[in-house]
């Protein structure tokens, strides 16, 4: 079975995330936005940042993280699949990782 409101709930935390890290770029521009390079968010650009909720923000050193869990379907035997996103609810850095009943 297939949550068909998956990829609109997906897009609805991609928005969020992007949303906050804009306004905390646009806070103090020239030092924001060179710690944005420094620490690209995961989600939107390619790069080796990883993000451990259990410490602060490598990007901005806040400690205020939230977490998002999101079903994508259900397989037959009844085991349910989907991502979990974890963010910085000041500059929106984030992470995705696929969570699986099966394994």
């Amino acid at each position: 079975m297939h949550n068909n409101n998956y990829q609109q709930e997906t897009d609805e935390i991609l928005e969020l995330i992007r949303k906050l890290e804009e306004k905390w770029v646009a806070q103090d521009f020239s030092k924001h936005s060179e710690l944005e390079k420094k620490h690209p968010n995961p989600l939107f650009k390619s790069s080796g940042v990883k993000v451990d909720s259990n410490s602060e923000c490598p990007r901005c050193a806040a400690k205020s993280w939230s977490y998002k869990s999101l079903t994508e379907a259900c397989r037959m035997n009844g085991d349910a699949y989907g991502y979990e996103y974890t963010y910085c609810e000041k500059c929106g850095l984030a992470r995705k990782h696929l969570w699986d009943e099966y394994c």
